[in-house]
């Protein structure tokens, strides 16, 4: 883990963004749930909706 770390953020330094080293040391995005509550505020479970399923278009059998 340690190694990951520095070889995706701590060596990188200000050459990239440092929210894709982020995501390329943890392999996400972050996330501000744990952070938010605490702080106090609360968290309320996200809704998730399901994508529509998307068309093939020219295949045809």
């Amino acid at each position: 883990m340690g190694q990951r770390l520095t070889k995706n953020v701590f060596s990188v330094g200000n050459t990239i963004d440092p929210a894709v080293g982020y995501r390329n040391f943890r392999g996400r995005d972050p996330k501000i749930d744990a952070l938010m509550k605490e702080r106090g505020f609360p968290m309320t479970p996200k809704k998730t909706t399901a994508a529509p399923a998307k068309k093939v278009v020219g295949k045809k059998k």
